[in-house]
């Protein structure tokens, strides 16, 4: 029973790792794309 716990712990820990990386790719590509438009 406590490697099951310990698992689903592990689970929602790589999908808050995996939030992370999509909202800082996000971020880094609106920046680079600010950027970008700005200077045109």
């Amino acid at each position: 029973m406590k490697e099951k716990a310990i698992i689903e712990a592990n689970a929602e820990y790589v999908h808050l790792i995996e939030d992370v990386n999509v909202w800082f790719i996000d971020y880094v590509l609106g920046v680079a794309f600010r950027q970008t438009s700005q200077a045109k």
